[in-house]
């Protein structure tokens, strides 16, 4: 008679993909104890820390690089896309950047060169944002400018005001006291 066990199929057999996805999360931040506690909870199966740890050595590492291939080359694609049309980004495309960036950054074993990547392309969109929002902010100033020398312009066209009045009228335009 035989004592040894039948092989338990793999959590690999047992996990939709997308479950898999969730116990890789998990492993990235959890006790394997953690784990098994809340794969009872959250999936309705029973496992071990062994079982976690084979997940870990067989699919976990697979499933990481495959996921860091396709945000390496998502980013890669949008670097080539930003270099080719700065400013025409919008808030949805940086933040798309920021998150790959942080899930690149959270895979164990990553390769310096994708971080420098990213870190770079990260740089570069922010530094993006910053010339948008300075530009938007010296437009404001230009029409601001435009609307002070039109009513300026104005003021100084009525001939029914004498000096002082029109010297108060200018001050106020420009938020000084003229004297």
């Amino acid at each position: 008679m035989s004592t040894s066990r039948k092989p338990r199929p793999g959590l690999e057999t047992q996990l939709s993909e997308a479950q898999q996805n969730l116990l890789c999360d998990w492993i990235r931040t959890l006790s394997y104890e953690k784990i098994v506690a809340l794969a009872e909870k959250e999936f309705g199966i029973k496992t071990t820390t062994a079982a976690i740890s084979r997940f870990w050595d067989s699919t976990y590492t697979p499933l990481a690089l495959a996921r860091r291939a396709r945000a390496v080359s998502t980013s890669a694609a949008l670097a080539a896309e930003i270099k080719r049309k700065p400013g025409q980004w919008d808030r949805s495309v940086v933040d798309s950047i920021k998150e790959t960036t942080f899930s690149i950054l959270q895979t164990p074993g990553v390769d310096p060169g994708d971080v420098a990547k990213l870190t770079s392309l990260f740089l570069q969109t922010r530094n993006l944002e910053i010339k948008k929002e300075q530009l938007a902010l010296q437009r404001r100033r230009v029409r601001l400018l435009e609307k002070q020398v039109t009513a300026a312009k104005e003021i100084v066209a009525n001939e029914k005001l004498s000096p002082e009045q029109l010297k108060s009228k200018l001050g106020e335009i420009y938020g000084v006291k003229l004297t």
